[in-house]
């Protein structure tokens, strides 16, 4: 946050390497090699449990806004709401029988 906080006051323009150094970005790849690269993040995403991963981007986001105790509760529920869910479930079925990812 302190990086983007700092490019954006100064009005600076980092170039993707200053931005990588920085934590503003998670990767950096050739320009040739970006829609391939895009494409692979998507489906690796597409692949997730929904449910997982709204908790999962829910509770990232939440985590700098509530106090240790409140995180904890708010992730129990989030598990419990995971736990429920049938896709989470049928995902489990078929890991556990040994079928992960078909």
């Amino acid at each position: 946050m302190g990086a983007a906080r700092e490019m954006m006051l100064l009005g600076e323009t980092w170039d993707a390497a200053r931005a990588h150094r920085q934590g503003l970005v998670n990767r950096v790849v050739p320009s040739d090699q970006l829609d391939a690269t895009a494409l692979e993040l998507a489906q690796q995403l597409a692949a997730n449990v929904r449910a997982a991963s709204v908790a999962t981007k829910r509770l990232a986001l939440r985590s700098y806004d509530v106090s240790l105790g409140r995180f904890l509760e708010e992730y129990v529920r989030a598990q419990r709401g995971c736990w429920n869910d049938r896709e989470t479930r049928e995902t489990l079925e078929r890991y556990r029988a040994g079928r992960w990812g078909k």
